[in-house]
């Protein structure tokens, strides 16, 4: 079964809740993070989709068509990862319009998965095909306000959606969101492993997602208040070696792709 890895193609800084998104801050991390899972992925033969920033865009042209020239879907992260705010989006949009005609992009995940069900409106108007803001179990049938939605996975599955759907309201249903990067981190191989059979058991496709910065680590910053808390776990790194264990033992490929296979 096909199923989808994703990457937040994000700066260190959005680790941290008040930190600004600043080239001199990033001082080269991002794009040696990036270079060396992007090694990773092609040891393994993997295409996977990686949902970029506008301002990375920005910053490293260049690094975002090294991704595309390997094979990889392009797809909309936001413009600065700024906090959901109603009509924030539509501006985001606006400031990434050079970025977003570049690459023909078409799918779209809101920073910190905050999102509106407002948002998907101008999603649809704006051209993108689908979303992956929220946490679940995938079905083909899912479609809210014309936009595909590809929730990431939790255990055990759950058919019904509900939307918007965070890491906490998956966790008070007590389901597990090992799609998440932050239980990517937590949890070793065998469990990940364990969990990805099971739910590809039932018929259904799992959509994970890392970012870069988990498998360098961020820098610490010893000031108060400015880390939620269910964000600390993400401090523990992802090991090259547990990421060479889950693509050597699964199938992994682009939501694209995973959209193709599922003849939507």
């Amino acid at each position: 079964m096909v199923n989808a890895l994703t990457i937040d193609l994000e700066p260190w800084m959005a680790f941290y809740d008040d930190v600004p998104l600043e080239i001199t801050l990033d001082n080269g991390h991002l794009v040696k993070a990036t270079w060396s899972l992007l090694d990773i992925l092609d040891e393994s033969d993997v295409r996977a989709t990686f949902f970029v920033l506008g301002i990375i865009y920005e910053w490293f042209p260049d690094l975002v068509e090294d991704i595309r020239s390997r094979g990889h879907e392009i797809s909309f992260h936001g413009y600065l990862h700024n906090d959901a705010k109603r009509d924030l989006l539509r501006g985001e949009i606006k400031k990434s319009r050079v970025f977003i005609r570049r690459y023909g992009i078409r799918g779209f995940r809101a920073p910190k998965m905050r999102i509106f069900q407002d948002d998907l409106e101008i999603l649809r108007s704006a051209g993108f095909l689908y979303d992956s803001s929220t946490y679940g179990s995938f079905s083909p049938k899912i479609s809210i306000s014309g936009i595909k939605e590809i929730p990431v996975s939790t255990y055990p599955v759950n058919n019904t959606c509900a939307f918007p759907r965070t890491l906490r309201d998956a966790i008070r249903s007590f389901e597990l969101p090992f799609g998440s990067g932050l239980f990517v981190g937590l949890l070793n191989s065998r469990i990940l492993d364990k969990l990805i059979r099971s739910v590809n058991k039932e018929g259904k496709p799992v959509i994970m997602f890392i970012h870069p910065w988990q498998l360098t680590g961020v820098p610490f910053l010893s000031i108060s208040g400015l880390v939620d808390v269910l964000k600390i776990p993400y401090l523990v790194k992802i090991s090259k070696k547990k990421m060479r264990y889950l693509l050597r033992n699964h199938t992994f490929s682009t939501i694209q792709s995973l959209l193709e296979e599922t003849n939507q």
